[in-house]
């Protein structure tokens, strides 16, 4: 593997290994290898943002640096991708929430067919190495073009370099078409972030009868790295595709600087406070070009980071055993809520039954059934002498006649009234101590 070691005397400090790479190779199985890459990322903790094409590979990755390089390990194992040039950073804190592993009709995306460095490999511009880029672009004949798009322009760019105002890529050729086709025998010099699309770019000017087409080879981060700031024509900061945002002359994250998630456009603390500005819903350079369901949703998408945050789970970045953990307590949560909720009918089932079918002992009006508090204790009173002995046997109340027992035990209100209007059987002993049984029911 070719590594590009950026910053690496502050690496040994940082836990955090940041990858940059790419590759423009003819790789006709890449759907297949999808899947074992990002079970090799997952395994190592590895997140960012891979895409795979037939014209090969592109990618900015972080995580554990022996993660990183085992991911890089294994797809450099891979025949058709083979050694990597690779350039590394160092951060404390990993700028990606989640992985992504993307399959991809280009790995950048101009959106002309036959436009590719893996299928005409000659058909690139020349590759200027960062030490002898100042040179070029001194000379006032060359034209300099920056390839990215208008929002990463307006960080930071080269001393005199044109900003062709694109908001992607796929808008280049246009520009191509309209501010260079008088230009075809000047000098044309390219650069962006990494060397990616500036490689792609001077094969499509190459095929439109360019002559001399520059680009420079590693793209910024690798100029930032080798040209010392007080020989650099840099000016400004690096916009990057994750959450650093931008990097400075040193390659460290550039301080209070944010990204708008509808637009991607860089905001600073000012364009926070504008009133147009919403998180995660739009910002002043997006507002008016926003609908209002895209806003609805965003900022529906929004409440939901929010509340993904608010319980400590992974709304974004989440891997799939972390998908799996949060599906699993979800269930358990569903099924917690079921049980209470069976357990709550049931309780309103025996109500409905109490109600429906009322004990005597259990009238609405707190007498249980008896004339009064005291007609309720004789009874209680009767019925313990009259089935349980000084010896706790059963003895006493089967030498009782029935009509004795009949006598003694006080009935209640409402049976007294019954017995006036239809004379009652004369129960028999044990129909009497079954009686007592049911009425001394606490």
């Amino acid at each position: 593997m070719a590594t590009e070691n950026t910053a690496a005397a502050s690496g040994g400090a940082r836990s955090v290994t940041i990858a940059t790479y790419y590759k423009f190779v003819q790789f006709p199985e890449y759907r297949e290898f999808q899947g074992p890459l990002r079970e090799c990322c997952e395994a190592n903790s590895v997140k960012g943002m891979i895409l795979l094409a037939e014209e090969g590979v592109n990618s900015t990755m972080a995580g554990p640096r022996a993660g990183v390089d085992a991911v890089l390990d294994f797809l450099q194992s891979h025949p058709v991708i083979g050694p990597l040039t690779v350039k590394v950073s160092y951060t404390d804190e990993n700028p990606f929430r989640r992985l992504k592993v993307r399959l991809k009709k280009e790995i950048v995306s101009l959106g002309v067919p036959d436009v590719s460095p893996a299928a005409h490999p000659n058909n690139v511009g020349e590759y200027v190495a960062p030490e002898a880029w100042n040179d070029l672009i001194r000379d006032p004949n060359v034209v300099l073009i920056d390839t990215r798009n208008d929002y990463e322009c307006e960080l930071g760019t080269f001393r005199g370099a044109v900003d062709p105002r694109t908001k992607s890529f796929r808008e280049f050729p246009e520009f191509a078409a309209r501010e260079l086709e008088d230009k075809k025998d000047r000098p044309i010099a390219m650069f962006c972030t990494g060397g990616i699309r500036c490689e792609k770019s001077t094969s499509y000017l190459v095929q439109q009868g360019f002559r001399k087409v520059y680009h420079l080879q590693g793209g910024i981060l690798k100029y930032l790295e080798t040209v010392p700031p007080e020989r650099s024509m840099w000016e400004g900061d690096c916009f990057v595709f994750d959450r650093r945002v931008a990097v400075n002359h040193s390659l460290t994250p550039a301080e209070g600087l944010s990204t708008c998630f509808a637009c991607r456009h860089t905001l600073t603390p000012a364009d926070r406070q504008h009133a147009h500005f919403a998180d995660g819903v739009s910002c002043q350079y997006c507002f008016d070009s926003r609908t209002e369901q895209q806003r609805r949703a965003a900022a529906e998408r929004q409440r939901q980071v929010e509340i993904h945050r608010e319980l400590q789970r992974p709304h974004i970045g989440a891997t799939s055993r972390d998908i799996e953990a949060v599906r699993a307590l979800k269930v358990e949560e569903r099924e917690r809520l079921k049980q209470k909720q069976r357990d709550l009918l049931l309780v309103r089932e025996r109500q409905r039954q109490q109600q429906a079918h009322p004990h005597p002992q259990e009238a609405d009006d707190g007498t249980h059934g008896y004339a009064d508090d005291a007609s309720h204790q004789q009874h209680k009173t009767a019925v313990r002498g009259a089935t349980v002995g000084d010896d706790g046997s059963r003895a006493q109340s089967q030498q009782v006649s029935p009509a004795a027992d009949e006598d003694r035990i006080p009935r209640p209100a409402a049976a007294v009234a019954t017995a006036v209007a239809i004379p009652a059987p004369v129960p028999t002993t044990s129909a009497a101590a079954a009686a007592s049984e049911v009425d001394d029911a606490p």
